[in-house]
């Protein structure tokens, strides 16, 4: 699925004025002008109080060099969480998938204001939040390698930081590529318990997947215009592959998917990897999702809440020039 935003790189210097002006004081007051899925945005090319409304939101933005001052924990994401704190971010509680009030909001003073996805919670309050402070909505759609340049492009990364991030997803797919063989992957998914879905083949894990030299099931090959496909009981079944992979975490319950009758009909090897990896469309979660990809194909353990943090320090070794 092709993405429609188009994002503007035109820095403009803004700001007083004065013979004594520093260098330092110039810079803090330029700003960027950028267009995303949901509208404009005039944002500081050093923002002084970022404030995310999401752990994916916040990985992405340190991911692009910027330092969040906040970010709200409406993912439950504890591995991301925790990587976040250890680079000095405060964390604030809010409820699933929600925005805090935007009273407290306001009350923070921010400079800039991030979220995910324009049909996430800062996509469809953008108008309100955006008289608050300028507003960017990162994009869930589109390929590993679309999501990665853009979320470069709005969070004002440089072109050398974005080539890195692209290289060191690249390095890993090639490298499960040689392992993958003729071997079929199905990627199966259940939240709350309740939806069961797969993901198309223009999904950012599909892609993925596909970069990584697994062939999938027949089904998962069909083309869909939605981020997700649903799976109703009876086509279970046609999920079945050499490894199925069931991605879990606060949001991911698989267990309730393979807990149906028609589940039981699945032969594959079953994998577990981290949810919040293979289900999260930001170029670190692209570079744990690769990583894993390699895991499997060579047949090791994948990356676990325990070892994230690990893995962020050689994203992050990677990346910074």
């Amino acid at each position: 699925m092709a993405l429609a935003a188009t994002t503007a790189t035109a820095l403009i210097l803004t700001g007083c004025s004065g013979e004594d002006e520093s260098n330092g004081a110039a810079a803090e007051n330029e700003t960027r002008t950028v267009t995303h899925e949901v509208g404009e945005a005039t944002v500081p090319v050093t923002p002084a109080k970022l404030v995310a409304f999401d752990e994916n939101a916040g990985i992405a933005a340190l991911a692009a060099g910027l330092e969040p001052a906040i970010v709200y924990t409406s993912s439950s994401d504890e591995g991301t969480a925790g990587i976040l704190e250890a680079a000095g971010v405060e964390l604030r509680e809010a409820g699933a998938v929600e925005l805090p009030p935007l009273e407290e909001v306001e009350s923070l003073e921010p400079d800039m204001l991030l979220g995910t996805g324009p049909e996430g919670p800062t996509g469809m309050e953008f108008d309100k939040l955006s008289e608050i402070a300028p507003t960017v909505v990162l994009p869930i759609t589109g390929t590993w390698r679309e999501l990665t340049e853009k979320n470069g492009e709005l969070l004002g990364a440089d072109e050398g930081r974005i080539e890195r991030q692209i290289a060191a997803i690249e390095k890993r797919l090639e490298a499960a590529s040689g392992d993958a063989g003729d071997r079929t992957l199905s990627l199966l998914g259940n939240t709350f318990g309740s939806m069961n879905f797969t993901m198309p083949p223009s999904a950012p894990s599909s892609t993925l997947i596909a970069d990584a030299g697994f062939d999938r099931p027949e089904f998962q090959k069909k083309d869909a215009d939605t981020a997700w496909v649903d799976l109703s009981p009876e086509l279970i079944p046609e999920q079945d592959a050499d490894l199925i992979v069931l991605p879990e975490g606060t949001f991911y319950t698989p267990d309730s998917l393979l807990e149906l009758p028609t589940a039981k009909e699945l032969t594959g090897e079953q994998i577990r990897p981290l949810g919040e990896l293979w289900f999260v469309s930001t170029p670190f979660s692209f570079f744990g999702t690769a990583v894993d990809l390699e895991a499997i194909a060579k047949g090791e353990e994948t990356t676990t809440t325990e070892t994230i943090g690990d893995l962020w320090e050689t994203f992050l070794s990677e990346i910074e020039g």
